[in-house]
C-alpha cells in the first residue's frame, strides 16, 4: 500500500492509502469497481481468478461478491463448490452476499454457506434463523426421513 497525502483540511493532514485491487473480469462495470477507481486504487481485471472475486493483493485480503438471485438461477450447490475453493485458496476471505429480500430462500441459503463451509458465524446464524422460525417470519423445511 502506498500512503498518498492529501492537502491540509482544517489544519489536520489526512492521509489515505492506494493499494493495487485485482478484480474478477465480470465485475468490469460493477459500481464497487468504480469506487475504487475513483478512489485512486489501481485496479487490475483477471479472467484468471474466481468470477466475482476482489483481492487486494498485498494484505491477501479477497472477497467474493454474488447476488442471492444469480444464485438461485444457477443452482446453490454449485456455488457453495465455488465458495470452498475459494476459502481454501484465499485463507482471508469473505463472501460478499447481497439480496434485495431476506426472505425464508435467502436465510436458508446464507445458512448452508455457513454450514458447508465450517465458517464461524454458524452458530448465530442459526439462533437468527430459529429466533424468526418463533415469528412466523421463517419455516424450516422438514428434515429429511432417515432410512
Amino acid at each position: 500500500m502506498t500512503p498518498v497525502t492529501m492537502a491540509e483540511s482544517g489544519g489536520q493532514e489526512k492521509a489515505r492509502w492506494i493499494t493495487t485491487v485485482i478484480m474478477s473480469s465480470a465485475l468490469q462495470s460493477h459500481e464497487i469497481s468504480e469506487s475504487l477507481q475513483s478512489q485512486h486504487h489501481r485496479v487490475r481485471y483477471s479472467d484468471s481468478v474466481e468470477n466475482g472475486s476482489m483481492i487486494f493483493s498485498l494484505s491477501g485480503i479477497a472477497f467474493l461478491l454474488a447476488d442471492t438471485q444469480d444464485l438461485f438461477k444457477t443452482g446453490g450447490e454449485l456455488f457453495l463448490g465455488r465458495t470452498e475453493k475459494f476459502i481454501n485458496i484465499h485463507r482471508n476471505s469473505f463472501l460478499l452476499l447481497s439480496a434485495a429480500l431476506h426472505g425464508p430462500k435467502e436465510w436458508d441459503l446464507m445458512f448452508r454457506i455457513q454450514k458447508s463451509s465450517h465458517c464461524p458465524g454458524t452458530e448465530a446464524m442459526e439462533a437468527a434463523r430459529a429466533a424468526s422460525e418463533g415469528s412466523g417470519a421463517w419455516r424450516a423445511p422438514a428434515p429429511a426421513p432417515h432410512g
